[in-house]
């Protein structure tokens, strides 16, 4: 059985930028390291990821790059 019985309870679903950001927030935070890439072959999740990032924490160093499938 599926874990979620209901996908519009299930975390990221119908939100992946902001699910993938909040997860890059929490991982940067329990790392301790500050400096961070993230990578997605999505330019609308890779800037709502830098977006999140940038306003939780300030301090950090994210950039965000677009990967291109298929080269």
């Amino acid at each position: 059985p599926a874990m979620y019985s209901n996908r519009a309870l299930a975390p990221g679903v119908g939100a992946p930028g902001q699910w993938k950001g909040d997860v890059a927030v929490s991982l940067i935070e329990k790392s301790g390291i500050y400096k961070a890439k993230f990578y997605d072959d999505k330019p609308k999740i890779v800037n709502r990821v830098v977006r999140i990032v940038n306003q939780k924490l300030p301090n950090a160093e994210i950039e965000g790059i677009k990967v291109i499938w298929g080269i």
